[in-house]
């Protein structure tokens, strides 16, 4: 049988603000928050190219929090994440954009939308008031705190996990 796959039709309720931020920056790279947990990736030598840039970090962190809500075995729920990136938030609404690296990212995340039926909403908020933006200034926290350690093998290139 050929066509789009099935989409799973249970109630997800309402949206969830479960205290997930994400933020990224050209200097340092990505972290996620998650309550007070979270989670850091420095940038490899070379990660710019081929349409890698700021947009495409602000895509990858957003992913990789969708795949942390996937490990933690989020279903049939509806969960609010916090980003200070209106393009990149756009582009998600949409379902596309202009960036190719950005829209294999959003292919990804649905791939685990599909396999989990979690409506990722995403919100705008001020960089000054993003509680995942500590990184840009080297501050990512405590150790003790961190999340289950991701590392995407199609990642390794241009992101390295942050370990204290």
């Amino acid at each position: 049988m050929q066509g789009n796959p099935p989409r799973n039709l249970s109630p997800r309720g309402a949206t969830q603000d479960v205290d997930l931020w994400v933020d990224a920056s050209t200097d340092w790279g990505i972290r996620l928050v998650l309550g007070s947990s979270w989670n850091a990736w420095t940038l490899c030598d070379g990660w710019k190219g081929k349409g890698r840039d700021i947009g495409w970090l602000e895509a990858i962190i957003v992913k990789l929090a969708i795949q942390t809500l996937f490990d933690q075995g989020w279903k049939d729920a509806s969960v609010l994440i916090h980003s200070d990136n209106q393009g990149v938030i756009s582009a998600f609404q949409k379902g596309r954009s202009r960036d190719f690296q950005v829209n294999l990212c959003i292919h990804r995340v649905e791939a685990i939308v599909m396999a989990s039926n979690v409506f990722h909403m995403l919100s705008y908020t001020e960089s000054a008031k993003n509680q995942a933006d500590t990184v840009s200034h080297g501050e990512t926290g405590s150790a003790s705190f961190c999340l289950t350690l991701i590392q995407l093998p199609e990642l390794t290139p241009f992101i390295s996990l942050y370990v204290q």
